[in-house]
């Protein structure tokens, strides 16, 4: 799953971009700004991710990021407040951007395969072991053998 290096540094700057504009948005700015943007980014991320998600993850996203007095969101006001921008920055470009990004893409694509050439019995064989899939991910192996 090699990506072209120049495709891929593009896309990093535009993602780092977006996350410093984000910061900078709601930091300081009072939970009601960060709700208000929360629910900015749910409704940009829903057109680009619609063919991933159904609609009502996305009703659920909204109703769950618009109550500024929320446990999740006053944490998150706190944490983006408290940490360094530089440290929240590199830690959502490497592992949002970086990880979950293609990992997630290679396992729907790993899916709509499966499920494009699987038909009849060879659906209802056992799954195999974790560690053939966290080594087919290119994780470290994670068996204690």
């Amino acid at each position: 799953m090699p990506m072209n290096k120049v495709i891929h540094a593009a896309q990093r700057a535009a993602f780092s971009a977006a996350i410093d504009v984000a910061i900078n948005a709601v930091r300081g700015k009072g939970t009601e700004k960060l709700s208000e943007n929360a629910v900015k980014l749910v409704n940009l991320a829903e057109p680009l991710l619609k063919d991933r998600y159904p609609a009502s993850a996305f009703d659920a996203a909204r109703k769950f990021v618009s109550d500024p007095n929320g446990k999740w969101m006053q944490y998150a006001y706190r944490a983006i407040n408290e940490i360094d921008p530089h440290v929240l920055k590199m830690n959502a470009l490497n592992l949002v951007y970086e990880a979950c990004f293609p990992v997630t893409t290679m396992f729907v694509s790993c899916a709509k395969s499966m499920i494009a050439t699987c038909r009849g019995s060879c659906c209802l064989t056992p799954p195999p072991p974790a560690t053939c899939i966290a080594r087919a991910a290119g994780l470290p192996s994670t068996a204690t053998a």
